[in-house]
């Protein structure tokens, strides 16, 4: 398992990821949660655009989606993207970490992403918010459909690090 400080932008963004769980959160119902996939790719050595597609209510629903931007503010921690519409300033961006991707930094065939420093505590661990920024969690996979052993590999290392109950 490759932890964050060793994150690979290149190999991150070489092929599309597929989402097998997420969050529920303010602009990700739960509506929206078919066939969820995200392209990135490196425009500079610290922007890269994003593309996410969604269909609506079921598999072949109404399209949603559309590119995002994405800037690495510390090239120290480089997995500590910050995410928004292209047309907003940088500013407003939200945090969008890779917290995990493996199994080794030449060859991602998962990763779990947080919407940021989950700061709620819930009890069994903390977990981010529900609103545009500082929030979400996202279980997301090379492949459209993940082997179930490596979402649960994922989810026990979401629940050691005490945000599994977050995804769906």
């Amino acid at each position: 398992m490759c932890s964050s400080d060793l994150f690979n932008v290149t190999e991150y963004t070489i092929k599309p990821w597929y989402i097998q769980m997420q969050m529920p959160i303010e602009y990700l119902p739960l509506n929206e949660f078919y066939c969820v996939r995200a392209n990135y790719t490196i425009e500079t050595p610290t922007s890269l655009s994003v593309y996410n597609y969604a269909n609506i209510d079921e598999v072949n629903g109404d399209i949603t989606g559309g590119e995002l931007c994405a800037v690495i503010k510390d090239k120290a921690e480089p997995s500590k993207l910050s995410v928004g519409p292209c047309p907003l300033p940088k500013l407003f961006y939200g945090p969008y970490w890779v917290v995990l991707a493996g199994p080794d930094s030449y060859d991602y065939e998962y990763a779990l992403i947080s919407g940021g420093q989950p700061t709620i505590d819930t009890g069994n661990g903390c977990k981010t918010g529900e609103g545009v920024n500082n929030s979400g969690l996202w279980i997301i996979s090379r492949t459209q459909v993940a082997p179930q052993s490596q979402v649960e590999m994922v989810l026990n290392a979401a629940a050691d690090m005490g945000d599994r109950k977050s995804v769906v």
